[in-house]
This record gives C-alpha cells, sequence and structure tokens, in this order.
C-alpha cells in the first residue's frame, strides 16, 4: 500500500504518510558486494529503512550504519533512521549467489519490534506480534527452491511478488485497526521447501 500525497482542502498536498515506496537488486551469480539503487525515492531525514536480503548460498553483513535485527548465514535483516537523500544502500559479503535485496522506505514511521519465523517445509508463516491501533504491519515472506506465486495472507496489501531463477520471495503490508495481537496468516501458493518470514512491527511517529 503506497500512501501518495493528497490535494486537501484549499488546494494544499497533504504528506506522505506510511510506505513512500521500495526498491531492489538481484543477483544470478556469486557476488561480494550488492548495491540497491534507491536515487529513485524521495529520501527524507527521519524516514524509515527497512532492509532484507536473502541468497540461495554464501554469507552476508547488514549495511554499514543499519541497526541489525536478523543474521542467519545467508539472510539478513536491519533497519534505520535515514539522513535524507542517500541514493544507494550496499549488502557485502562472500559468494552471495541467486538472491535479492530490498529496501523498503517509510515516512512518519519508526521501528517498534521484529520477529521472524524459519522452517523447513511447507510455505512462509510471518510471526504474530502486538501492535496498535495505527501501526503498520509489515511481512516479508522467502521460499528457497521453488519458483510459485506468493501471494499474502487476508487482509494484506501486496507490495511486490517476485523471483530469482531458484527462490519466490514477496512483502504486504496492512494498516491494524484493532489493537493486540497481530497475527498474519500463512503466505499462499502451494510451495514447500525451505523458508523464512519476517514480520515488523511499525508506529506512526
Amino acid at each position: 500500500m503506497l500512501w501518495h500525497k493528497a490535494i486537501g482542502a484549499g488546494g494544499h498536498e497533504s504528506p506522505i504518510v506510511g510506505l513512500v515506496n521500495y526498491a531492489q537488486t538481484k543477483t544470478t551469480s556469486a557476488v561480494s558486494s550488492l548495491d540497491v539503487d534507491v536515487s529513485g525515492i524521495d529520501i527524507r531525514s527521519g524516514d524509515l529503512g527497512i532492509f532484507v536480503c536473502a541468497f540461495r548460498s554464501g554469507s552476508t553483513n547488514q549495511p554499514s550504519g543499519w541497526t541489525l535485527d536478523y543474521a542467519g548465514s545467508r539472510v539478513e535483516t536491519a533497519h534505520k533512521s535515514f539522513s535524507g537523500g542517500e541514493t544507494t544502500v550496499t549488502v557485502t559479503g562472500t559468494n552471495m549467489d541467486d538472491g535479492f535485496a530490498l529496501v523498503f522506505v517509510y515516512r512518519s514511521f519508526s521501528f517498534s519490534s521484529f520477529d521472524f519465523d524459519l522452517i523447513s517445509t511447507g510455505m512462509p508463516n510471518s510471526p504474530p506480534l502486538t501492535m496498535d491501533v495505527g501501526d503498520r504491519s509489515l511481512i516479508v515472506g522467502y521460499l528457497d527452491d521453488d519458483i510459485i506465486t506468493l501471494t499474502p495472507p487476508s487482509g494484506y496489501s501486496l507490495i511486490l511478488e517476485d523471483s530469482t531463477p531458484l527462490n519466490s520471495y514477496a512483502a504486504a503490508e496492512k494498516v491494524i485497526t484493532s489493537s493486540g495481537t497481530e497475527d498474519p496468516a500463512v503466505w499462499g501458493g502451494g510451495g514447500d521447501d525451505l523458508n523464512i518470514a519476517f514480520t515488523y512491527a511499525l508506529s506512526p511517529t
């Protein structure tokens, strides 16, 4: 769900609140560095960045200056508050092959909490988190070795759905309208392999 500028009373533009945009890059060969071009996103001071990368092989390091949320052998996620005007986000590692890197940019939201679920079979299942009214629930699902079309759980708006030659992944979000435990359902699509799913609770500032 992209929250674009709107023209309000008196012809004034309402500011963007929520997901400004996202950027991604993919690789199909082993690399030690991968750049995500975010120059097309109007990143401003205080905007929240969420970074996710996953590869079929190799090892990764979170981008410099980011706060690490999870580090697996070939999967990482991190967040940061942007200074404004950033054009590139770089992930480094060793033999990072057949994978992707994603950057989401949110405005007027802060990072609240995070969790993940890593399982060896079935489909990605983003874990539950406690959230309040007005929060955003951002979920990301990654499926190894299966090329399918991932579909978001009920109530979630798809942000992106894509694949590399050997993996499938997707992201979606939901505006929270009732405080309590937000427990996304399993991602749809019918795959069955090693997978990981993330849930991020983002709070309005």
